[in-house]
């Protein structure tokens, strides 16, 4: 005769989820990462014009113009926008055919110029206050999406949060061993966060991690200049060898 389990599947489902928590090992690999990425941002991060901004408005224009474009091509459009409408007041009353003059050279004008537009107009109705809590811009403001919204909470209020978009999440995955693909899986999101919190400087621990996933930990990566590679166990100088374009 079959044993029957004490457990029914419903009361499996019910029962509570083990918090997640990391072992004391990975936290100091952890911090480790948090720090070694902002120092290289603040020795070899990139240099755009958004990135000494605090203003939410101002990140927010950055953050929609970015979205599946080169951070280098975006620098000469967000500049005139900028100028052109210098706050949301401006921007809420602009007229989309203007907007989508200037956003040509990008691409997707009158999406991008709706999601300003929109966004802009949000903020008018909401306040800065807004942007002091992500998940609000991730509810209310048109354009900005999880990533987003969390970028700029981190670079516009210092708040210590982690943001992954696939370059992170490329790094993650070698230094970390995930063994999930999908980018879209909350455990990227939990490391991202523990990093976050982990350095003196989520602003600067962020745009270094960017940084090194843009330049230098790519689909086939420079291992040889990472500031990672002490903590990347799979994707050392070693292991240059057995990496093909296109792998994670």
């Amino acid at each position: 005769m079959m044993r029957r389990s004490g457990v029914t599947a419903n009361a499996a489902k019910k029962a509570p989820k083990r918090p997640f928590r990391f072992s004391p090992k990975t936290r100091e690999k952890i911090t480790a990462v948090a720090n070694l990425a902002a120092r290289y941002y603040l020795d070899n991060g990139r240099d755009f014009p958004w990135r000494h901004e605090r203003d939410g408005f101002r990140l927010a224009v950055a953050e929609i113009l970015l979205q599946k474009t080169r951070a280098e091509s975006v620098v000469s459009v967000y500049t005139r926008i900028i100028e052109v409408y210098p706050d949301a007041i401006a921007l809420a009353g602009a007229d989309p055919r203007e907007i989508e003059e200037l956003l040509r050279p990008l691409g997707l004008s009158r999406k991008r110029s709706i999601q300003l537009v929109g966004m802009a107009g949000g903020v008018v109705r909401l306040g800065f206050d807004v942007f002091d809590d992500w998940q609000k811009m991730l509810e209310h403001l048109p354009g900005i999406g999880a990533y987003g919204a969390r970028a700029i909470a981190c670079f516009g209020r210092g708040q210590k949060i982690g943001i992954v978009d696939a370059n992170v999440a490329r790094i993650l995955r070698r230094v970390f061993r995930i063994a999930n693909g999908d980018v879209r899986a909350p455990i990227y999101q939990r490391y991202a966060d523990a990093i976050g919190v982990a350095g003196p400087d989520a602003r600067a621990t962020n745009f270094g991690l960017l940084d090194v996933g843009a330049g230098v930990c790519t689909p086939v990566p420079h291992c040889g200049s990472c500031p990672l590679e002490p903590q990347c166990p799979r994707f050392g100088t070693k292991a240059l060898a057995g990496l093909t374009r296109g792998s994670f």
